[in-house]
């Protein structure tokens, strides 16, 4: 797993390369805790991930709670087809913007 990230405005833009999942997961959201103070949405870039495991979508949902529940502050973009199947199967596409 690749995650490379900076901030912008206030937005904390990562891009994550490779799978999601119980191996990533850890490195991933160590990543999102060391940078999330103070921004005010994470816009990811999923062009790269090729899939995600529940360990992944509890990533999700932990941002969630952090942002306040709001649907703008997760913003994936690129998602691909099945990555974007698994989100929508769970609900998750439901608590983020997908662009």
């Amino acid at each position: 797993m690749k995650i490379d990230g900076r901030t912008e405005n206030g937005v904390l833009i990562v891009s994550l390369e490779g799978r999601i999942d119980m191996d990533s997961s850890p490195a991933i959201s160590e990543f999102l805790e060391n940078n999330i103070s103070g921004v005010l949405s994470v816009d990811l870039d999923f062009s790269d991930v090729a899939y995600i495991s529940s360990a992944g979508l509890r990533i999700m949902l932990w941002l969630n709670k952090r942002g306040g529940q709001r649907k703008d502050y997760i913003v994936i973009r690129n998602m691909r087809d099945p990555v974007r199947a698994v989100f929508d199967i769970t609900g998750i596409s439901d608590i983020v913007t997908i662009v």
